[in-house]
Protein backbone atom coordinates (compact mmCIF):
# COMPACT_ATOMS: atom_id res chain seq x y z
CA UNK A 1 0.00 0.00 0.00
CA UNK A 2 1.57 3.63 -1.11
CA UNK A 3 1.80 6.15 0.65
CA UNK A 4 -0.96 8.20 -1.10
CA UNK A 5 -3.59 5.62 0.03
CA UNK A 6 -2.85 5.17 3.33
CA UNK A 7 -3.32 9.02 3.66
CA UNK A 8 -6.64 8.22 2.26
CA UNK A 9 -7.30 5.70 4.48
CA UNK A 10 -6.40 8.29 7.37
CA UNK A 11 -8.58 10.59 6.11
CA UNK A 12 -11.43 8.24 5.90
CA UNK A 13 -10.78 6.77 9.67
CA UNK A 14 -10.75 10.29 11.25
CA UNK A 15 -14.15 11.39 9.34
CA UNK A 16 -15.51 8.55 10.62
CA UNK A 17 -14.36 9.31 13.79
CA UNK A 18 -15.05 12.40 14.23
CA UNK A 19 -18.52 11.71 13.31
CA UNK A 20 -18.83 9.25 16.01
CA UNK A 21 -17.32 11.23 18.76
CA UNK A 22 -19.38 14.61 17.81
CA UNK A 23 -20.77 16.32 20.59
CA UNK A 24 -22.39 19.08 18.25
CA UNK A 25 -26.00 19.90 19.51
CA UNK A 26 -28.95 19.29 16.75
CA UNK A 27 -29.74 22.14 14.86
CA UNK A 28 -31.50 22.59 11.71
CA UNK A 29 -30.76 24.73 8.42
CA UNK A 30 -31.89 24.96 5.08
CA UNK A 31 -29.82 23.49 1.74
CA UNK A 32 -29.69 23.44 -1.91
CA UNK A 33 -29.90 19.92 -3.41
CA UNK A 34 -27.41 19.84 -5.81
CA UNK A 35 -27.83 16.06 -6.75
CA UNK A 36 -29.85 12.77 -6.40
CA UNK A 37 -27.84 9.64 -5.69
CA UNK A 38 -30.32 7.01 -4.90
CA UNK A 39 -31.57 7.57 -1.26
CA UNK A 40 -28.79 10.26 -0.43
CA UNK A 41 -29.08 13.94 -1.25
CA UNK A 42 -26.25 15.98 -1.98
CA UNK A 43 -26.86 19.29 -0.89
CA UNK A 44 -25.18 22.60 -0.38
CA UNK A 45 -25.33 24.66 2.82
CA UNK A 46 -24.95 27.98 2.96
CA UNK A 47 -21.73 29.29 4.12
CA UNK A 48 -20.02 25.53 3.03
CA UNK A 49 -17.69 24.98 0.25
CA UNK A 50 -18.29 20.74 -0.22
CA UNK A 51 -21.41 18.95 -1.19
CA UNK A 52 -22.71 17.87 1.84
CA UNK A 53 -24.70 13.93 1.37
CA UNK A 54 -27.81 13.70 3.25
CA UNK A 55 -30.42 11.34 3.85
CA UNK A 56 -33.46 11.64 1.56
CA UNK A 57 -35.96 10.66 3.74
CA UNK A 58 -38.44 13.50 1.86
CA UNK A 59 -38.49 13.24 -1.75
CA UNK A 60 -36.50 15.56 -3.83
CA UNK A 61 -34.62 17.09 -6.91
CA UNK A 62 -31.51 18.74 -7.56
CA UNK A 63 -32.25 22.59 -7.25
CA UNK A 64 -34.77 22.13 -4.70
CA UNK A 65 -34.55 24.13 -1.54
CA UNK A 66 -35.01 21.34 1.49
CA UNK A 67 -34.38 21.75 5.33
CA UNK A 68 -31.83 19.72 7.08
CA UNK A 69 -31.84 18.27 10.59
CA UNK A 70 -28.04 17.97 11.51
CA UNK A 71 -27.09 15.84 14.82
CA UNK A 72 -24.01 13.58 16.18
CA UNK A 73 -22.50 13.60 12.74
CA UNK A 74 -25.76 12.49 10.80
CA UNK A 75 -27.79 14.63 8.77
CA UNK A 76 -30.99 14.14 6.34
CA UNK A 77 -33.79 16.09 4.78
CA UNK A 78 -36.83 16.78 7.17
CA UNK A 79 -39.02 19.55 4.56
CA UNK A 80 -39.20 20.53 1.02
CA UNK A 81 -39.76 23.69 0.49
CA UNK A 82 -39.49 24.43 -3.25
CA UNK A 83 -43.32 24.24 -4.16
CA UNK A 84 -43.57 23.45 -7.19
CA UNK A 85 -39.30 22.36 -7.77
CA UNK A 86 -37.07 25.12 -9.41
CA UNK A 87 -37.11 24.81 -13.20
CA UNK A 88 -35.50 22.47 -15.41
CA UNK A 89 -32.50 25.44 -16.34
CA UNK A 90 -31.51 25.35 -12.32
CA UNK A 91 -31.88 21.82 -12.30
CA UNK A 92 -29.24 20.79 -15.53
CA UNK A 93 -26.83 23.46 -13.83
CA UNK A 94 -26.78 21.65 -10.84
CA UNK A 95 -26.46 18.48 -12.39
CA UNK A 96 -23.66 19.07 -14.72
CA UNK A 97 -21.68 20.81 -10.98
CA UNK A 98 -23.03 17.05 -9.91
CA UNK A 99 -21.61 15.44 -13.42
CA UNK A 100 -18.09 17.16 -12.84
CA UNK A 101 -17.98 15.74 -9.12
CA UNK A 102 -18.66 12.79 -10.11
CA UNK A 103 -15.66 12.53 -12.89
CA UNK A 104 -13.26 14.03 -10.03
CA UNK A 105 -14.97 10.87 -7.58
CA UNK A 106 -14.39 8.42 -10.54
CA UNK A 107 -11.09 9.94 -11.36
CA UNK A 108 -9.94 9.23 -7.28
CA UNK A 109 -11.79 5.84 -7.58
CA UNK A 110 -9.47 4.58 -10.74
CA UNK A 111 -6.48 5.70 -8.84
CA UNK A 112 -7.38 3.83 -5.82
CA UNK A 113 -8.51 0.62 -7.88
CA UNK A 114 -5.03 0.83 -8.97
CA UNK A 115 -4.37 -0.17 -5.47
CA UNK A 116 -6.20 -3.51 -5.24
CA UNK A 117 -9.63 -1.65 -5.36
CA UNK A 118 -8.94 -0.81 -1.60
CA UNK A 119 -10.67 2.48 -1.52
CA UNK A 120 -13.48 3.56 -4.14
CA UNK A 121 -16.41 6.03 -4.19
CA UNK A 122 -19.89 5.03 -6.17
CA UNK A 123 -23.65 5.54 -6.01
CA UNK A 124 -23.40 3.25 -3.20
CA UNK A 125 -21.28 5.69 -1.05
CA UNK A 126 -17.59 5.57 -0.07
CA UNK A 127 -15.99 2.05 0.37
CA UNK A 128 -13.02 0.53 1.88
CA UNK A 129 -12.03 -3.19 1.46
CA UNK A 130 -9.30 -5.49 2.99
CA UNK A 131 -8.18 -8.13 0.51
CA UNK A 132 -9.91 -9.03 -2.96
CA UNK A 133 -11.90 -12.06 -1.49
CA UNK A 134 -12.45 -10.50 2.32
CA UNK A 135 -15.71 -7.69 3.17
CA UNK A 136 -16.47 -4.18 2.61
CA UNK A 137 -17.17 -1.70 4.18
CA UNK A 138 -19.64 1.20 2.60
CA UNK A 139 -20.01 4.51 4.72
CA UNK A 140 -22.73 6.80 3.13
CA UNK A 141 -25.40 9.29 5.18
CA UNK A 142 -27.54 6.11 6.91
CA UNK A 143 -24.33 4.97 8.69
CA UNK A 144 -21.62 2.26 8.27
CA UNK A 145 -22.41 -0.76 6.60
CA UNK A 146 -20.05 -3.90 6.28
CA UNK A 147 -20.88 -6.90 3.40
CA UNK A 148 -19.22 -9.96 2.96
CA UNK A 149 -17.43 -10.86 -0.62
CA UNK A 150 -21.21 -12.09 -1.66
CA UNK A 151 -22.44 -8.57 -0.93
CA UNK A 152 -24.64 -9.61 1.52
CA UNK A 153 -24.68 -6.68 4.90
CA UNK A 154 -22.84 -8.94 7.61
CA UNK A 155 -23.25 -5.54 10.30
CA UNK A 156 -24.64 -1.99 9.82
CA UNK A 157 -24.55 0.98 12.15
CA UNK A 158 -26.67 4.25 11.75
CA UNK A 159 -29.84 5.67 11.58
CA UNK A 160 -33.35 3.78 10.34
CA UNK A 161 -35.78 5.69 8.17
CA UNK A 162 -36.97 7.69 11.57
CA UNK A 163 -33.84 9.00 12.02
CA UNK A 164 -33.41 6.75 15.33
CA UNK A 165 -30.12 5.14 16.26
CA UNK A 166 -29.72 1.56 14.63
CA UNK A 167 -27.42 -1.32 14.67
CA UNK A 168 -28.23 -5.08 13.16
CA UNK A 169 -25.65 -7.93 12.57
CA UNK A 170 -26.09 -10.22 10.34
CA UNK A 171 -27.41 -11.19 6.70
CA UNK A 172 -30.53 -9.24 5.56
CA UNK A 173 -32.15 -11.82 4.03
CA UNK A 174 -31.14 -14.40 6.42
CA UNK A 175 -31.43 -14.70 10.80
CA UNK A 176 -29.93 -11.26 11.70
CA UNK A 177 -29.90 -8.96 14.68
CA UNK A 178 -31.23 -6.14 15.32
CA UNK A 179 -30.45 -3.04 17.89
CA UNK A 180 -31.42 0.25 19.10
CA UNK A 181 -31.04 2.38 22.10
CA UNK A 182 -33.98 0.45 23.52
CA UNK A 183 -33.61 -3.11 22.54
CA UNK A 184 -31.36 -6.06 20.89
CA UNK A 185 -33.57 -8.63 18.81
CA UNK A 186 -32.12 -11.87 17.13
CA UNK A 187 -34.86 -11.69 13.67
CA UNK A 188 -35.30 -14.82 11.61
CA UNK A 189 -36.05 -13.99 7.77
CA UNK A 190 -39.50 -13.92 7.96
CA UNK A 191 -38.79 -10.97 10.46
CA UNK A 192 -40.07 -13.01 13.47
CA UNK A 193 -38.15 -11.83 16.58
CA UNK A 194 -36.15 -14.89 18.18
CA UNK A 195 -34.16 -13.63 20.62
CA UNK A 196 -34.83 -10.02 21.90
CA UNK A 197 -33.18 -7.70 24.81
CA UNK A 198 -35.17 -5.16 26.31
CA UNK A 199 -35.23 -1.80 28.52
CA UNK A 200 -37.74 -0.07 30.74
CA UNK A 201 -38.41 2.71 27.91
CA UNK A 202 -41.40 2.36 25.71
CA UNK A 203 -40.68 3.36 22.04
CA UNK A 204 -43.98 5.49 22.30
CA UNK A 205 -42.83 7.54 24.82
CA UNK A 206 -44.39 7.11 28.82
CA UNK A 207 -44.08 10.16 31.40
CA UNK A 208 -41.55 10.69 33.75
CA UNK A 209 -43.73 10.66 36.67
CA UNK A 210 -47.68 10.08 36.65
CA UNK A 211 -49.84 10.99 39.83
CA UNK A 212 -52.62 8.00 41.37
CA UNK A 213 -53.70 7.99 44.65
CA UNK A 214 -54.35 4.60 46.74
CA UNK A 215 -58.01 3.33 47.62
CA UNK A 216 -57.97 5.41 50.63
CA UNK A 217 -58.00 8.62 48.40
CA UNK A 218 -55.60 10.47 50.82
CA UNK A 219 -51.91 9.08 50.03
CA UNK A 220 -50.78 9.79 47.13
CA UNK A 221 -48.62 8.19 44.73
CA UNK A 222 -45.91 9.00 41.90
CA UNK A 223 -44.76 6.00 39.77
CA UNK A 224 -42.37 6.07 36.69
CA UNK A 225 -41.58 3.21 34.53
CA UNK A 226 -37.74 4.09 35.29
CA UNK A 227 -35.94 2.73 38.17
CA UNK A 228 -35.36 4.96 41.53
CA UNK A 229 -32.26 4.77 42.97
CA UNK A 230 -32.49 7.66 45.29
CA UNK A 231 -34.37 10.59 45.89
CA UNK A 232 -32.22 13.52 45.93
CA UNK A 233 -35.19 15.98 46.94
CA UNK A 234 -38.54 17.31 46.94
CA UNK A 235 -39.87 21.08 46.28
CA UNK A 236 -43.78 21.96 46.80
CA UNK A 237 -44.66 25.54 45.69
CA UNK A 238 -41.34 26.23 46.02
CA UNK A 239 -40.31 24.91 49.67
CA UNK A 240 -38.55 21.87 50.16
CA UNK A 241 -40.43 18.88 51.19
CA UNK A 242 -38.33 16.32 53.93
CA UNK A 243 -37.78 13.38 51.57
CA UNK A 244 -38.08 10.80 55.26
CA UNK A 245 -41.65 11.99 55.07
CA UNK A 246 -42.28 10.17 51.50
CA UNK A 247 -41.76 5.98 51.12
CA UNK A 248 -39.50 5.19 48.11
CA UNK A 249 -40.36 1.67 46.63
CA UNK A 250 -38.38 0.99 43.02
CA UNK A 251 -40.33 3.15 41.07
CA UNK A 252 -42.88 4.40 43.27
CA UNK A 253 -43.04 7.75 45.57
CA UNK A 254 -45.88 7.63 48.46
CA UNK A 255 -46.36 10.81 50.15
CA UNK A 256 -47.21 10.48 53.78
CA UNK A 257 -49.63 13.11 53.59
CA UNK A 258 -51.12 14.22 50.28
CA UNK A 259 -49.83 17.53 48.41
CA UNK A 260 -52.58 20.32 48.35
CA UNK A 261 -54.47 20.41 44.66
CA UNK A 262 -52.94 22.30 42.07
CA UNK A 263 -48.94 22.32 43.94
CA UNK A 264 -46.23 21.95 41.84
CA UNK A 265 -43.77 19.26 42.85
CA UNK A 266 -40.39 18.53 42.02
CA UNK A 267 -38.97 15.35 42.32
CA UNK A 268 -35.14 15.11 42.04
CA UNK A 269 -34.31 11.31 41.65
CA UNK A 270 -31.11 9.54 40.66
CA UNK A 271 -32.77 6.35 38.04
CA UNK A 272 -31.49 3.32 36.38
CA UNK A 273 -33.08 3.52 33.03
CA UNK A 274 -31.25 0.46 31.84
CA UNK A 275 -32.64 -2.23 34.08
CA UNK A 276 -34.27 -5.00 32.00
CA UNK A 277 -37.57 -5.15 30.90
CA UNK A 278 -37.92 -8.67 28.98
CA UNK A 279 -35.84 -10.89 27.44
CA UNK A 280 -36.66 -13.53 24.80
CA UNK A 281 -34.63 -16.24 23.75
CA UNK A 282 -37.14 -18.26 21.21
CA UNK A 283 -41.03 -17.00 20.73
CA UNK A 284 -43.39 -15.80 22.79
CA UNK A 285 -47.26 -17.37 22.88
CA UNK A 286 -49.33 -15.09 21.02
CA UNK A 287 -51.77 -14.45 24.09
CA UNK A 288 -48.21 -13.58 26.38
CA UNK A 289 -47.70 -10.44 27.75
CA UNK A 290 -43.77 -8.92 28.53
CA UNK A 291 -44.03 -9.17 32.11
CA UNK A 292 -41.75 -6.56 34.56
CA UNK A 293 -37.89 -8.22 34.06
CA UNK A 294 -39.30 -11.29 32.54
CA UNK A 295 -37.36 -13.97 30.58
CA UNK A 296 -38.95 -16.71 27.78
CA UNK A 297 -36.02 -19.69 26.48
CA UNK A 298 -37.87 -21.64 24.59
CA UNK A 299 -41.31 -22.30 21.95
CA UNK A 300 -44.54 -20.81 22.37
CA UNK A 301 -44.03 -19.92 25.93
CA UNK A 302 -45.58 -17.41 28.07
CA UNK A 303 -43.88 -15.18 30.86
CA UNK A 304 -46.87 -12.76 31.84
CA UNK A 305 -45.82 -12.46 35.51
CA UNK A 306 -43.60 -9.40 37.10
CA UNK A 307 -39.86 -10.92 37.14
CA UNK A 308 -40.87 -14.29 35.70
CA UNK A 309 -39.55 -17.20 33.59
CA UNK A 310 -40.47 -18.93 31.22
CA UNK A 311 -38.69 -21.99 29.26
CA UNK A 312 -39.25 -25.34 27.00
CA UNK A 313 -41.67 -25.76 25.36
CA UNK A 314 -45.58 -24.59 26.08
CA UNK A 315 -44.76 -23.06 29.74
CA UNK A 316 -46.64 -20.58 31.03
CA UNK A 317 -45.10 -18.53 33.99
CA UNK A 318 -48.21 -15.38 35.23
CA UNK A 319 -47.46 -15.45 38.72
CA UNK A 320 -45.14 -12.57 39.86
CA UNK A 321 -41.29 -14.37 40.38
CA UNK A 322 -42.76 -17.41 38.98
CA UNK A 323 -40.78 -19.97 37.28
CA UNK A 324 -42.61 -22.69 35.03
CA UNK A 325 -39.50 -25.03 32.35
CA UNK A 326 -40.38 -28.04 30.49
CA UNK A 327 -42.81 -28.98 28.40
CA UNK A 328 -46.23 -27.49 29.33
CA UNK A 329 -46.01 -26.56 32.90
CA UNK A 330 -47.56 -23.79 34.21
CA UNK A 331 -46.43 -21.74 37.77
CA UNK A 332 -49.82 -19.41 37.72
CA UNK A 333 -49.24 -17.96 41.14
CA UNK A 334 -46.77 -16.06 42.93
CA UNK A 335 -43.18 -17.42 43.60
CA UNK A 336 -44.19 -21.07 42.49
CA UNK A 337 -41.37 -23.24 40.75
CA UNK A 338 -42.73 -25.79 38.36
CA UNK A 339 -40.64 -28.20 36.05
CA UNK A 340 -41.52 -31.42 34.28
CA UNK A 341 -44.51 -31.85 32.03
CA UNK A 342 -48.31 -30.90 32.91
CA UNK A 343 -47.98 -30.48 35.83
CA UNK A 344 -51.40 -30.15 38.43
CA UNK A 345 -50.98 -26.66 39.61
CA UNK A 346 -52.12 -25.89 42.90
CA UNK A 347 -52.07 -22.55 44.70
CA UNK A 348 -50.86 -24.21 47.88
CA UNK A 349 -47.73 -25.29 46.30
CA UNK A 350 -44.47 -23.22 45.79
CA UNK A 351 -42.97 -26.36 43.96
CA UNK A 352 -44.28 -28.78 41.73
CA UNK A 353 -42.89 -31.83 39.46
CA UNK A 354 -45.46 -32.87 36.76
CA UNK A 355 -45.59 -36.23 34.99
CA UNK A 356 -48.39 -35.51 33.21
CA UNK A 357 -49.09 -35.34 29.30
CA UNK A 358 -51.22 -34.40 26.56
CA UNK A 359 -54.92 -34.66 26.23
CA UNK A 360 -55.37 -32.58 29.77
CA UNK A 361 -53.47 -35.23 31.90
CA UNK A 362 -52.40 -33.21 34.29
CA UNK A 363 -50.91 -34.76 37.58
CA UNK A 364 -47.50 -34.33 40.02
CA UNK A 365 -45.20 -36.95 41.12
CA UNK A 366 -43.86 -34.44 43.38
CA UNK A 367 -44.96 -31.22 45.00
CA UNK A 368 -43.81 -29.06 47.95
CA UNK A 369 -46.75 -27.06 49.50
CA UNK A 370 -45.86 -23.36 51.21
CA UNK A 371 -46.34 -24.91 54.76
CA UNK A 372 -43.18 -27.14 53.94
CA UNK A 373 -44.97 -30.25 53.50
CA UNK A 374 -43.83 -32.68 51.05
CA UNK A 375 -46.37 -35.41 48.55
CA UNK A 376 -44.14 -38.06 46.50
CA UNK A 377 -45.99 -40.42 44.33
CA UNK A 378 -43.91 -42.79 44.59
CA UNK A 379 -41.26 -43.91 46.88
CA UNK A 380 -38.82 -41.76 48.87
CA UNK A 381 -35.53 -43.27 48.36
CA UNK A 382 -31.88 -42.22 50.40
CA UNK A 383 -29.09 -44.03 49.61
CA UNK A 384 -30.81 -46.12 46.73
CA UNK A 385 -33.50 -47.90 49.42
CA UNK A 386 -36.62 -46.66 49.68
CA UNK A 387 -37.32 -44.62 52.80
CA UNK A 388 -40.03 -47.52 53.74
CA UNK A 389 -37.91 -50.48 53.43
CA UNK A 390 -35.56 -48.40 56.11
CA UNK A 391 -38.20 -47.34 58.97
CA UNK A 392 -40.94 -50.32 58.26
CA UNK A 393 -39.27 -53.54 56.35
CA UNK A 394 -41.30 -56.34 55.52
CA UNK A 395 -42.25 -57.92 58.71
CA UNK A 396 -42.25 -55.00 60.58
CA UNK A 397 -44.92 -54.38 63.07
CA UNK A 398 -47.00 -51.32 63.26
CA UNK A 399 -49.35 -50.35 65.87
CA UNK A 400 -51.61 -47.24 66.73
CA UNK A 401 -54.82 -46.19 68.35
CA UNK A 402 -56.20 -45.43 65.17
CA UNK A 403 -57.56 -47.36 62.74
CA UNK A 404 -55.31 -46.31 59.65
CA UNK A 405 -54.04 -48.43 57.98
CA UNK A 406 -49.86 -48.42 57.43
CA UNK A 407 -50.65 -48.98 54.04
CA UNK A 408 -52.30 -45.62 53.22
CA UNK A 409 -49.62 -43.89 55.01
CA UNK A 410 -46.45 -45.52 53.62
CA UNK A 411 -47.29 -47.52 50.93
CA UNK A 412 -46.51 -51.59 50.86
CA UNK A 413 -48.94 -54.17 51.55
CA UNK A 414 -50.18 -54.57 55.22
CA UNK A 415 -51.66 -57.22 57.28
CA UNK A 416 -54.07 -56.46 60.50
CA UNK A 417 -53.15 -58.76 63.50
CA UNK A 418 -56.26 -59.07 65.66
CA UNK A 419 -56.88 -60.41 69.62
CA UNK A 420 -53.37 -61.39 70.05
CA UNK A 421 -50.15 -60.62 72.36
CA UNK A 422 -46.84 -59.60 70.87
CA UNK A 423 -44.23 -61.58 72.91
CA UNK A 424 -40.70 -61.58 72.45
CA UNK A 425 -39.02 -64.82 70.47
CA UNK A 426 -36.43 -66.75 71.66
CA UNK A 427 -35.26 -70.39 72.10
CA UNK A 428 -38.65 -71.27 72.98
CA UNK A 429 -40.81 -68.83 70.73
CA UNK A 430 -39.63 -68.78 67.32
CA UNK A 431 -40.35 -65.45 65.43
CA UNK A 432 -43.69 -65.76 63.26
CA UNK A 433 -45.20 -68.34 65.27
CA UNK A 434 -48.65 -68.53 67.03
CA UNK A 435 -50.30 -70.31 69.51
CA UNK A 436 -52.33 -69.42 73.07
CA UNK A 437 -55.81 -69.02 73.67
CA UNK A 438 -58.13 -66.45 75.23
CA UNK A 439 -59.59 -68.68 77.95
CA UNK A 440 -58.91 -72.50 79.34
CA UNK A 441 -60.66 -75.37 81.20
CA UNK A 442 -58.57 -76.86 83.83
CA UNK A 443 -58.36 -80.85 83.87
CA UNK A 444 -57.58 -82.85 86.30
CA UNK A 445 -53.65 -83.75 84.75
CA UNK A 446 -53.48 -79.88 85.32
CA UNK A 447 -54.23 -79.74 88.89
CA UNK A 448 -51.46 -80.12 91.21
CA UNK A 449 -50.84 -83.42 93.44
CA UNK A 450 -53.17 -83.23 96.55
CA UNK A 451 -55.47 -84.28 99.20
CA UNK A 452 -57.76 -83.50 101.98
CA UNK A 453 -57.71 -84.82 105.67
CA UNK A 454 -60.50 -84.02 108.65
CA UNK A 455 -61.82 -84.95 112.20
CA UNK A 456 -64.60 -84.44 114.45
CA UNK A 457 -64.59 -83.00 117.62
CA UNK A 458 -63.92 -85.06 120.85
CA UNK A 459 -67.90 -85.44 122.39
CA UNK A 460 -70.56 -87.93 122.44
CA UNK A 461 -69.54 -89.48 126.04
CA UNK A 462 -72.48 -91.80 127.14
CA UNK A 463 -74.24 -94.15 129.54
CA UNK A 464 -77.07 -97.60 128.13
CA UNK A 465 -79.82 -98.29 130.58
CA UNK A 466 -81.06 -101.69 130.76
CA UNK A 467 -84.24 -102.87 130.61
CA UNK A 468 -85.81 -105.36 132.89
CA UNK A 469 -88.66 -107.97 133.35
CA UNK A 470 -91.14 -108.95 135.90
CA UNK A 471 -92.02 -112.36 136.88
CA UNK A 472 -94.16 -113.88 139.56
CA UNK A 473 -92.51 -116.34 142.42
CA UNK A 474 -92.96 -119.28 143.11
CA UNK A 475 -92.09 -120.44 139.66
CA UNK A 476 -89.53 -121.60 137.06
CA UNK A 477 -90.06 -118.74 133.61
CA UNK A 478 -87.68 -117.26 131.24
CA UNK A 479 -88.07 -113.64 129.38
CA UNK A 480 -86.35 -110.92 127.49
CA UNK A 481 -85.38 -107.45 128.12
CA UNK A 482 -87.13 -104.81 127.28
CA UNK A 483 -85.29 -101.43 125.89
CA UNK A 484 -82.57 -101.04 123.89
CA UNK A 485 -78.77 -101.83 124.39
CA UNK A 486 -75.63 -99.85 123.73
CA UNK A 487 -71.87 -99.31 124.73
CA UNK A 488 -70.29 -102.63 126.19
CA UNK A 489 -73.82 -103.98 127.35
CA UNK A 490 -75.52 -107.25 126.67
CA UNK A 491 -78.71 -109.14 126.75
CA UNK A 492 -79.46 -111.71 129.77
CA UNK A 493 -82.64 -112.82 131.50
CA UNK A 494 -83.29 -114.00 134.73
CA UNK A 495 -84.53 -117.03 136.45
CA UNK A 496 -86.09 -117.00 139.82
CA UNK A 497 -88.18 -118.00 142.00
CA UNK A 498 -89.46 -117.11 145.09
CA UNK A 499 -88.13 -113.85 145.20
CA UNK A 500 -90.31 -111.46 143.53
CA UNK A 501 -88.54 -108.78 141.37
CA UNK A 502 -85.13 -107.89 140.41
CA UNK A 503 -83.79 -104.81 139.59
CA UNK A 504 -80.32 -104.63 136.93
CA UNK A 505 -78.28 -100.95 137.32
CA UNK A 506 -76.77 -99.28 133.98
CA UNK A 507 -73.90 -100.26 131.88
CA UNK A 508 -70.25 -99.07 132.04
CA UNK A 509 -69.32 -95.90 129.80
CA UNK A 510 -67.96 -96.51 126.30
CA UNK A 511 -65.21 -93.34 126.38
CA UNK A 512 -64.34 -90.88 123.85
CA UNK A 513 -63.82 -91.39 120.11
CA UNK A 514 -63.42 -89.46 116.41
CA UNK A 515 -64.97 -90.75 113.08
CA UNK A 516 -63.29 -90.57 109.17
CA UNK A 517 -64.49 -90.44 105.70
CA UNK A 518 -64.66 -88.98 102.69
CA UNK A 519 -66.21 -84.54 101.82
CA UNK A 520 -68.41 -84.25 99.03
CA UNK A 521 -67.42 -82.16 95.54
CA UNK A 522 -67.32 -78.68 95.39
CA UNK A 523 -66.38 -76.24 93.00
CA UNK A 524 -67.52 -75.45 88.84
CA UNK A 525 -66.85 -75.94 85.60
CA UNK A 526 -65.66 -72.44 84.24
CA UNK A 527 -62.23 -71.12 82.51
CA UNK A 528 -59.28 -70.01 83.87
CA UNK A 529 -57.85 -66.73 82.92
CA UNK A 530 -54.73 -65.11 83.99
CA UNK A 531 -55.09 -61.78 81.90
CA UNK A 532 -52.48 -58.47 83.13
CA UNK A 533 -53.96 -55.60 82.60
CA UNK A 534 -53.87 -53.99 78.84
CA UNK A 535 -54.47 -51.74 76.54
CA UNK A 536 -55.87 -52.36 73.28
CA UNK A 537 -54.93 -51.18 69.85
CA UNK A 538 -54.69 -51.74 66.36
CA UNK A 539 -51.77 -53.49 65.08
CA UNK A 540 -50.54 -54.25 61.52
CA UNK A 541 -47.65 -56.52 60.15
CA UNK A 542 -46.67 -55.39 56.91
CA UNK A 543 -46.41 -58.72 54.15
CA UNK A 544 -45.17 -57.24 51.31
Amino acid sequence: MDKELKEILKDVKTAVAASADSGTKPYDTTATVVRVDGSTAWVHIPGGVDETPVSKSIDCAAGDTVRVRISGGKAWITGNDSAPPTDDTAANTAKATADSAASTAKAAADVVGKQQNHFWHDDGGAHVKGMTDGYQTTVNAHGLSVENSDGKEMAFFGVDEDGDSIATIGATDEAHQEMDYRSLSLIDKEKTPFFEVKDLRDKAGVAVLESTHYGDGKTVEFSTNWYIVEIEGIIIDGDAYPTDSVTVDSSHVVFDSPPADGATIVITFTANSRFLKSMTFGTRGEQSKEGGMSFVNGIECVASGSESHAEGWWTKATGMCSHAEGWGTKAQYDYQHVIGAFNENLEEDLFEVGNGSLGGNYKNAFRVTRKGEIYAEGGVYSGGVNILEKVYPIGSIYMSTNNVSPETLFGGKWERIQDRFLLAAGKTYSAGSMDGEAKHQLTTEELPDHKHTFTTDKEGAHTHSLGHVLGNSGGDWTGDTAGNLSGSGRKFGYIDSNYGIKTVTNTGSGGEHTHKGTTEGAGGTGYHNNMPPYLAVYVWQRIA
